[in-house]
């Protein structure tokens, strides 16, 4: 269900831009009917649980590196700071980049009458995988987990909705745009953030492979969050045009993840070729390797279009490490300029489909001048850096707890629970 799909997308780039999204748009609202249609005749096999105590069965991405998987393990985390009892069901992805550490998994135990689904709608058709759908099918109640990045969902997301009693999503800027489109209730549950480093080191970089020496800029982009999103390539305009076209001591490292899921690589590194101290890292990690890179990394910057809610911005300012992003959607929610650079922009709208995002949708462009301005700034005058960094390690720490997250996930099952009795 989840193979490489390589060969397809080079045929349907041959397509003009418009017809290469209303085929996408088609394919995605065919999978959410495919899927109610399945659910609808499974309905009648699956008796519901009777299980009406305070719990949440978690089904999640666990073994994967994922944002939505991360958020999964958020759940997780928030959930065992206050001692909610929860069953966690890992859904594997074929071919999607695996973590090295696989949470337990349903164990057949008494399951509870709420589940919680960590997974967006464009892929939906995990309701489809049999245990899947009978364990949708046997609880009282189903959430949804999801993240959007811009101002409107697709429609598929909309149709997709009504299979679910309520969504939940980790920022205001996602509430607000999901909650505009669906008549779902949509509550903010906040994310907390986990920094485990996978060595004993906090700047080992030779088992990392990087530069020993020098400063360090740090970019990093999942595949699957739309690579025009995350804007690689005005990271890599603002290096040259802050260090010119022969740098010294100052490097620009990108992490690429799930590179295999998309042809877009191939051209992005053949775009990177002869990039002065531009490295490329596409190698499997975990998300504690992936804290290990921030962490042997000067500065993390991310010259994005939109973010739902900010991850990597997030955990690289937990780490007590400055980071330079573009000042506008959900990672302003914790930016400020007293824990970080947030980089001027201008909005602007897509000209042109960026599949799953449609012509017209709005987004930021950053300034390229001001992002290098702040990058000299930070090479020039460490003391900057240390400064920032503290005060956003701080922040972050503060305000993103697994107590607060399970405290607000407890308070929401226990009204719940309530009204299924």
């Amino acid at each position: 269900m989840f193979r490489n799909g390589n060969f397809r997308e080079k045929l349907l780039q041959l397509l003009p831009n418009d017809w290469q999204y209303r085929l996408w748009q088609w394919k995605q609202a065919q999978k959410v009917e495919q899927t109610r249609r399945y659910l609808r005749s499974m309905q009648i096999q699956i008796p519901p649980t009777q299980a009406a105590s305070i719990g949440l069965n978690i089904l999640g991405f666990f073994s994967n590196t994922l944002g939505l998987a991360e958020a999964a393990r958020s759940t997780l985390r928030g959930a065992s700071s206050v001692g909610l009892p929860v069953h966690l069901i890992n859904i594997p992805l074929d071919g999607i980049a695996k973590g090295r550490l696989i949470c337990p998994e349903y164990d057949g135990a008494d399951l509870f009458a709420v589940n919680l689904f960590h997974c967006n709608p464009d892929l939906i058709a995990i309701l489809m995988e049999e245990s899947v759908a009978r364990q949708y099918l046997r609880a009282k109640y189903n959430i949804g987990f999801w993240f959007w990045e811009t101002s409107d969902l697709p429609e598929h997301w909309i149709s997709a909705a009504s299979m679910f009693d309520e969504i939940w999503t980790g920022s205001e800027f996602c509430k607000e745009s999901i909650a505009r489109s669906v008549h779902n209730p949509v509550l903010k549950i906040p994310l907390n953030i986990s920094t485990t480093i996978a060595f004993p080191s906090t700047s080992d970089r030779k088992a990392l492979g990087l530069p020993e020496s020098g400063y360090i800029f740090l970019t990093v982009l999942d595949v699957m969050s739309q690579p025009e999103r995350k804007n690689p390539l005005g990271a890599i305009e603002a290096f040259a045009k802050a260090f010119g076209s022969q740098p010294e001591g100052v490097h620009l490292v990108v992490k690429v993840l799930n590179r295999r899921l998309s042809g877009w690589y191939d051209r992005f590194r053949e775009r990177c070729k002869n990039r002065p101290n531009v490295i490329l890292m596409d190698k499997l990690m975990s998300r504690s390797e992936l804290n290990c890179l921030m962490n042997a990394s000067n500065c993390l910057l991310s010259l994005h279009r939109s973010e739902g809610f900010g991850l990597a911005i997030a955990e690289a300012m937990a780490l007590g490490k400055p980071v330079i992003a573009t000042g506008w959607s959900a990672n302003m929610e914790f930016m400020t300029h007293k824990n970080s650079f947030p980089v001027k922009y201008r909005l602007t709208r897509l000209n042109q489909n960026a599949i799953p995002y449609p012509k017209g949708t709005q987004w930021a462009e950053a300034d390229i001048d001001h992002a290098a301005e702040i990058m000299r700034k930070l090479v020039e005058d460490r003391t900057i850096e240390e400064e920032i960094g503290k005060q956003a390690k701080a922040d972050i720490q503060s305000a993103f707890t697994p107590e607060r997250t399970g405290r607000v996930i407890r308070e929401r099952l226990e009204e719940v629970v309530r009204h299924l009795k």
